[in-house]
């Protein structure tokens, strides 16, 4: 409810770049960049024009600041620019807040985890990016559950690692990954980790999870 509200008083950007710029620009303000000024001097006809330009710098390993409060900030990392459109008119409908209202009379979801709490990719979380070719997204995501992990919409400071399936090379995902200095997985590195949860499992009194 507390995300709902926040989203209904917020200017919805249009992309991630537009998060990060925003974010950079708030390192600015407080003062975590390097900033340098040079002069450049340029003669036009008779007269000597002097140009300033100004370069500011995020010291390596220096985290952005984030621009949206908790717990907006954690839904916008986990979902991409699509769906903050969808629920934004979601969230402008007079009758939103009645719906959810209606949906918290069932509880208060909890998060996922494993059945025992032992999954080897616990604490761990995966992007996904390209085409696999030996399972669906869908599938994939319950695979990394069901070992214990979750699996996001793009890559954020939280990545462990995007696997990368046909035709994601060059794409927005893998560049993110490497601004956040995440791991980039073959597809056959993740069915490995895969498998080896399933060998884990069945080497346990009560079978797999």
């Amino acid at each position: 409810m507390q995300a709902l509200d926040q989203l209904r008083t917020i200017e919805i950007p249009s992309s991630r770049d537009e998060i990060d710029h925003l974010r950079f620009e708030a390192a600015i303000d407080q003062g975590l960049a390097v900033t340098s000024a040079t002069d450049h001097h340029i003669k036009v006809g008779e007269v000597d024009v002097v140009v300033k330009t100004t370069v500011s710098q995020i010291p390596s390993g220096a985290q952005l600041p984030s621009v949206y409060p908790e717990p907006l900030a954690t839904l916008m990392g986990e979902i991409g620019p699509s769906l903050w459109v969808s629920l934004r008119a979601w969230a402008d409908k007079p009758d939103s807040r009645n719906e959810i209202d209606e949906l918290l009379q069932f509880g208060v979801p909890t998060t996922y985890e494993s059945i025992d709490g032992r999954g080897p990719m616990r604490g761990m979380v995966f992007v996904f990016a390209g085409t696999l070719k030996s399972m669906t997204r869908e599938q994939a995501r319950r695979a990394v559950e069901q070992a214990g992990g979750k699996v996001h919409g793009s890559a954020s400071e939280s990545t462990t690692a995007v696997v990368a399936g046909v035709g994601a090379n060059g794409g927005p995902k893998l560049r993110r990954a490497a601004e956040y200095d995440a791991d980039i997985w073959t597809e056959d590195e993740f069915l490995v980790a895969i498998g080896e949860h399933i060998a884990k499992a069945a080497e346990r009194p009560n079978g797999p999870e």
